[in-house]
């Protein structure tokens, strides 16, 4: 009995979506502890996206972690090339005319023992509002396929004075908990299901 049980174990982690005892689910391509407690809600699961939100008790405030996965463009294949891909995007004009980049900063970092990454913060004012977004994240290349693309982030949006440090600290542990996993065998690396 024993055999048969430790077999079962031995195989649980090639099942696409599994959960591990601590919490730890497995997506295609990578795995993550995603966020905990009554506080977190899974707000929007698609192909190319997971997004959860957290109540923070304050209707002023929000709290948002994300994962956004994607092709990389061609000419992203390492971690300068991903820091200049994040310039990039900076320098462009917003998605919105009520929004305003104040600041953005990206740099390449060692995430672990994974693919190729950089990090990016970025701060965001609606304009008319006062209202602040500041964002930070990782995004980083698959290491067995460099042009899977995957942003891991979270996102803090209130009044400048209203920003949280214990949920910059809850964000980053969330960060710190993403991890590389090999490639889907059926090559459909949509997040939509399972899980």
């Amino acid at each position: 009995m024993r055999t048969i049980a430790a077999a079962l174990a031995a195989l649980l982690p090639l099942f696409a979506f599994a959960q591990d005892e601590a919490g730890r689910q497995s997506f295609p391509g990578f795995s993550l502890v995603p966020p905990q407690g009554e506080a977190w809600t899974l707000a929007a699961r698609g192909e190319n996206s997971l997004l959860w939100t957290r109540d923070t008790g304050d209707p002023e405030r929000s709290f948002t972690f994300a994962v956004v996965a994607g092709q990389a463009p061609a000419s992203v294949r390492s971690r300068e090339d991903l820091v200049r891909f994040i310039e990039a995007l900076s320098a462009a004009p917003p998605p919105s005319p009520n929004l305003q980049i104040i600041s953005s900063t990206a740099r390449p970092v060692e995430q672990g023992a994974a693919g190729s990454c950089a990090r990016h913060e970025a701060t965001i004012k609606e304009t008319g509002e006062g209202t602040v977004l500041a964002v930070t994240g990782v995004i980083c290349l698959h290491p067995d396929f460099p042009g899977r693309m995957f942003d891991v982030q979270f996102t803090q949006r209130g009044s400048a004075e209203s920003m949280d440090e214990a949920l910059d600290r809850e964000g980053e542990a969330l960060i710190r908990s993403f991890r590389f996993e090999t490639a889907p065998e059926d090559d459909d690396w949509s997040l939509a299901g399972g899980g």
